[in-house]
């Protein structure tokens, strides 16, 4: 079993939800943490919240150029996170494909130009987690290009997990997890009310929130012999 104490830890989309309790449970650790987000304003809320050795940086991860200059900042990593947010769904027939493309740059090329870049300074014990999501393994309606997404990325870990062996690579699927990024889609009243009818819907009876996916993280970081796996995060939500 590794330990995080000392270890250089990138997370990309660390600035809330996910991302930031990942951090604050690496930094809790004794790991030396960065976390990168489009949002100056997100990443200076995050650091305040934060404790430890923590250090951030504005990128757009859909930018190939500008990931490749951020990871140049790096001798080594010892684990990447890639939990970048993204939203976009609707009818087939109704949606705009150039907004379903940007879902697909916002989540799937951020992780692939994360790799690509981050890769070259990773070995052997080192980590990197992708982010699924439910649709790759529960069809709901209206969300194809989530979708497409969450099928491409498992395929991608288990591929890469060879390829970049002895690096390992692992890919976590959430469910619905209630966290601040649903800020951005309905009111805290209207949260609450939503998710405490959707907790009856699950098998756990109850909802998940970030720290249940940190976990997950955590648990990929620190087991030396698991690599290529996909790890489910909903309550059993796939299930019903």
């Amino acid at each position: 079993m590794n330990t995080l104490e000392n270890k250089t830890i990138v997370i990309i989309g660390g600035s809330q939800g996910i991302g930031l309790d990942t951090a604050k449970q690496a930094i809790a650790k004794g790991a030396n943490v960065t976390i990168a987000s489009r949002s100056n304003e997100k990443l200076e809320k995050a650091k305040a919240f934060l404790d430890g050795n923590v250090s951030t940086y504005q990128l757009d991860g859909s930018n190939e150029e500008e990931v490749k200059t951020f990871f140049e900042q790096f001798d080594a990593i010892n684990h990447l996170v890639i939990s970048s947010s993204g939203a976009y769904g609707g009818p087939i027939q109704e949606l705009d494909l150039n907004m379903a493309k940007e879902l697909f740059n916002s989540k799937l090329w951020v992780q692939m130009n994360a790799v690509k870049h981050a890769s070259p300074k990773m070995g052997k014990g080192d980590s990197i987690t992708l982010f699924s999501g439910i649709v790759s393994k529960k069809a709901i309606v209206g969300q194809m290009p989530y979708t497409g997404v969450g099928g491409a990325v498992e395929s991608l870990g288990k591929m890469l997990a060879l390829e970049l062996a002895p690096t390992r690579v692992n890919v976590i699927t959430p469910g619905f997890i209630h966290t601040t990024a649903w800020d951005a889609f309905m009111p805290e009243e209207q949260q609450n009310e939503f998710f405490k009818g959707f907790a009856e819907s699950l098998p756990v009876k109850q909802i998940g929130v970030a720290k249940d996916v940190s976990k997950g993280v955590l648990f990929f970081m620190e087991s030396d012999y698991v690599t290529g796996a996909v790890l489910d995060i909903d309550g059993g939500q796939k299930l019903v």
